[in-house]
């Protein structure tokens, strides 16, 4: 078994000073590459220095929807640093739990931002790692109107039903899973799951958030990968062989990571 973690957040691990240790426990658990995802410019430098001293680390930048009040960062000294981000993200919209009195405000300012950002990629030819949370028909609107083609677009932590799938399938856009679908509670998502394209299917952690089972309600960490990973690959188990090798040359693919 080798893993990719697609889609995790190292900057608390490195201001604790914990990181080597995450990823030595990672590496022990087969997860070979990690992709450290930006969400403001707070941690987007700490994100590409990782990615120059870690050869099995890369970064993202991008400026997520719960960061609405920030202006569009330049992404311009990243494009062109010494080691340069995979993908842009991750962005989009999230209307979990807004206050009923500013609702409309904070909605038209998520969406100013994630147009702002789908530009930006589309401009530097880059894929995006999506956000969306309670929110599919604007994101799939928005993303659609971008003019970016479906296989440049990752929906991350995969959070809704059959229906969005269906449609995400049409578009020809990746898809990812984390911790959640191992919930005992989570049928909805096994559903979702279960019709996912093969050929643009990833695993993530999100960490620290989301641990699987049987970690669920701790910190999550990069080496928890492993068992999101086996039970994926038992709910294939009867008619999708080799599913996380697929899965890894998935990922690989849609980053176009380069991986020693």
């Amino acid at each position: 078994m080798k893993l990719i973690d697609s889609h995790c957040h190292l900057y608390d691990f490195y201001n604790n000073g914990d990181l080597e240790k995450v990823l030595t426990r990672a590496s022990g658990a087969n997860v070979k590459h990690l992709v450290a995802i930006g969400t403001s410019p707070q941690d987007f430098e700490i994100n590409c220095s990782l990615a120059k001293n870690f050869s099995n680390i890369n970064y993202t930048v991008g400026v997520h929807p719960l960061f609405h009040g920030e202006s569009v960062p330049n992404f311009e000294p990243y494009l062109t640093a010494d080691k340069t981000p995979i993908a842009i993200g991750e962005i989009g919209l999230d209307y979990h739990s807004l206050p009923a009195d500013s609702r409309d405000e904070i909605v038209a300012a998520q969406k100013n931002l994630f147009i702002a950002q789908l530009r930006a990629a589309k401009k530097c030819g880059l894929p995006v790692a999506l956000h969306s949370r309670e929110a599919f028909a604007d994101t799939f609107a928005l993303v659609a109107e971008s003019g970016i083609s479906g296989g440049k677009i990752l929906f991350h932590c995969y959070g809704y039903g059959v229906e969005e799938m269906r449609a995400i399938n049409e578009l020809g856009a990746y898809v990812s899973f984390s911790g959640t679908i191992t919930y005992k509670n989570a049928h909805v998502l096994r559903e979702a799951l279960r019709i996912a394209n093969k050929d643009r299917l990833l695993i993530e952690t999100d960490c620290p958030y989301l641990a699987p089972v049987p970690h669920r309600g701790e910190a999550n960490e990069p080496s928890f990968l492993v068992h999101t990973a086996r039970f994926i690959e038992e709910f294939f188990s009867n008619d999708c062989a080799g599913i996380l090798d697929k899965i890894f040359d998935n990922t690989v693919q849609f980053f176009h990571l380069k991986i020693q």
